[in-house]
């Protein structure tokens, strides 16, 4: 159980740290003027936590039912959900402090994700297909897009910390 443990707080501390060093990544790309290729960044992260994962199997004690060299199928459903979505809230925090944004900040025009949360924050919302226009007038402090994104940016984290949560219990059980 302790080698367990361990393993699973080091890989913890991975998706915190690479979480905090892609935020810092990002925000020199945009600060540089570049644009983020959000599929290919999402791939390569996604890698590197699967990478995480699978050099520490070996340091995980044998469980009932083992599918995978120590981890089950419920473990490693429950490292994903925890990974991603603790990497998608560490990450979106971190690159907000950086930029000096609110923490609740999303950009709607910039991936698919933020867009989605966006849309189901914001159905009844008269929806400016412009996300231009919108970015404009969020960053000219218009209350009523200022809102929005908000509202967007606290369903993402609802979200994340559920599924986060939900990852972490399913991990546990099978390690504790």
């Amino acid at each position: 159980m302790i080698p367990s443990l361990i393993a699973f707080l080091v890989h913890l501390t991975v998706v915190y740290v690479f979480a905090q060093a892609e935020a810092w990544s990002d925000h020199m790309l945009i600060k540089n003027g570049y644009s983020i290729d959000h599929v290919r960044a999402w791939f390569i992260r996604a890698g590197v936590i699967a990478l995480s994962m699978v050099i520490l199997v070996p340091l995980f004690g044998p469980f009932e039912g083992n599918d995978l060299m120590g981890f089950n199928l419920w473990t490693v459903l429950g490292f994903c959900l925890m990974s991603a979505f603790g990497f998608s809230a560490v990450f979106r925090y971190q690159l907000n402090q950086i930029r000096g944004l609110d923490a609740l900040y999303v950009a709607p025009w910039s991936n698919w994700y933020d867009m989605a949360m966006w849309m189901a924050t914001n159905f009844f919302v008269l929806h400016p297909w412009n996300w231009e226009d919108l970015r404009e007038r969020y960053f000219d402090g218009e209350k009523q897009w200022v809102k929005s994104i908000h509202r967007a940016g606290r369903l993402a984290y609802i979200v994340e910390a559920t599924l986060f949560t939900l990852g972490l219990a399913m991990a546990l059980s099978q390690i504790i």
